[in-house]
């Protein structure tokens, strides 16, 4: 069992690995407000942000990314490229899109077809 903190943080020391420090919930505060503080000629960076552990624009997680070589027809590449052109982002965003759903398609049927199989009992297939 972990101590409360007076100040409202979360215990430093007993966090799970990959949990961010938070905010204190009384410091949370609208974007208005700070742009008002800020209007003002106010300091705000210190008030309500943590400097020493900045988040903006790094992910969540890291992931370990791989390339790879893909070949494909002229008429794979022609749709796709009009499906990206369509929905205005990369043609790599567009493959990655599709491949995760294909990925958790099959996943989910992989799963299903085991969970099948346990309700028919053993021995039938």
């Amino acid at each position: 069992m972990t101590k409360a903190v007076t100040c409202g943080l979360s215990p430093i020391g007993n966090r799970p690995p990959g949990k961010e420090r938070f905010m204190n919930r009384k410091q949370r505060v609208s974007i208005a407000k700070i742009e008002k503080e800020v209007d003002a000629g106010k300091e705000v960076i210190d008030k309500y942000f943590d400097v020493g552990h900045p988040r903006v624009g790094q992910p969540r997680t890291v992931r370990r990314i791989r390339k790879t070589n893909l070949d494909l027809t002229e008429e794979m590449l022609r749709e796709l490229d009009e499906l990206a052109d369509s929905l205005n982002v990369s043609r790599q965003a567009v493959i990655k899109v599709i491949l995760r759903q294909a990925l958790d398609q099959h996943r989910l049927a992989q799963q299903s077809s085991v969970s099948t199989k346990k309700d028919k009992g053993p021995g039938v297939r």
